[in-house]
């Protein structure tokens, strides 16, 4: 095999190689990626227990061929040089030879393993695939990617629900203490419903990409998820297990509500968990009448505490939270105003977009003593 290509595009492939692939040791075929040159393309495979990942990069083919090689060394190689094109070739032996084309005085020799020992990389049979603009597909990743329970032996939390049901696809994600709910209507005639439980690493890949343009074409099965984004193919088992009935969790009484300037919000929890206790990490938010207080307080270094006033009409209310989980969510919003909605201070909060019913965040109360 023996090729020229471009540096950026083939770099941006080994990237994203490099980090489908959790094993790292030199001794496993799958910390390796197989390279094959043919008809004016480089195709890249990576691949580790639960995830695939292909790409094609044109090159240059001057010989045809493939050959396996350990991703990171070639990975780490390619982004130091400054050449902007490169040269790879391999030989009889598997010995992969790595040059920046136009500087001739500097070689680079891997020892790389046969194409035909690399693990199958295919498309599972029977995958209709289904188009959906990134733009959305990416809002719903990151506006539910974030409350994934991240510390727990329980599969089924340590994903996302992808559920389509007519032209609605909604997301879902909870760690038992939040809960973030995305929906969306899309065009999908004769796709088939569907619910299954997605795994956080695809969707990480997929929001990396989410700056490009265009549509992502889907395809599920019972136990796969099948991502085409331009070049690049991602194929993603999927979570076994029971998602909770998260119908049953979305509060739909209130006693108040208060809409506030999301921007001046998030600046004021920022400076004001500064002064939080670490390990607790709670604010207490006090609402009054028009106007509403944020304070906590550390016994070791002191408080802090900030107002602003706000639209409020409701009973005067001490709600404790959790800081990380407020600043998640105004984080990920993007209209100017969120709307808090509340019952009581044991009860779960609500956040929502305003003027918007597609996202939902529920978050539980701590104690405010």
């Amino acid at each position: 095999m023996k090729i020229i290509c471009s540096k950026e595009p083939l770099l941006k492939a080994l990237s994203i190689a490099e980090n489908v692939i959790s094993n790292k040791n030199t001794l496993s075929v799958q910390s390796n990626v197989l390279l094959t040159a043919e008809n004016g393309m480089l195709n890249i495979k990576a691949t580790e227990t639960t995830l695939k990942f292909v790409a094609d990069v044109p090159v240059e083919v001057i010989e045809p061929g493939s050959v396996a090689v350990f991703c990171s060394n070639l990975f780490v190689l390619i982004r130091k040089f400054n050449d902007t094109e490169i040269e790879i070739s391999s030989d009889e032996n598997n010995i992969v030879i790595v040059k920046q084309k136009n500087k001739r005085n500097s070689e680079y020799k891997h020892r790389g393993i046969n194409g035909k020992d690399f693990p199958v990389v295919e498309i599972p049979e029977g995958m209709n695939f289904f188009s959906v603009p990134i733009k959305i597909i990416s809002e719903m990743i990151r506006k539910t990617i974030f409350s994934v329970a991240t510390d727990t032996s329980s599969k089924p939390i340590s994903g996302v629900l992808f559920e389509k049901k007519g032209n609605t696809i909604k997301m879902v994600a909870t760690d038992v203490r939040r809960f973030a709910f995305i929906k969306k209507d899309v065009e999908l005639e004769g796709v088939e419903d569907c619910c299954v439980i997605v795994p956080t690493k695809v969707l990480n890949e997929i929001l990396k990409l989410s700056g490009e343009d265009g549509d992502v074409q889907i395809a599920l099965n019972t136990q796969n998820l099948c991502i085409k984004m331009g070049s690049y193919l991602f194929i993603s088992n999927l979570l076994e297990g029971s998602f909770p009935a998260y119908e049953k969790i979305i509060p739909t009484e209130f006693v108040g509500s208060v809409v506030l300037d999301r921007k001046l919000f998030l600046e004021i929890i920022d400076r004001v968990a500064v002064m939080g206790d670490k390990v607790v990490s709670k604010v207490v938010l006090s609402f009054m009448a028009n106007r509403l207080a944020v304070y906590t307080e550390n016994q070791a270094i002191g408080s802090g505490q900030e107002e602003m006033d706000i639209e409020y009409n409701g009973p005067d209310m001490d709600i404790g939270v959790r800081i990380k989980h407020l600043m998640d969510v105004l984080n990920v919003t993007t209209t100017p105003n969120v709307v808090m909605y509340f019952k009581d201070p044991g009860r779960p909060i609500t956040v929502k977009q305003e003027n918007d019913l597609d996202f939902i965040y529920i978050m539980a109360p701590i104690s405010v003593n």
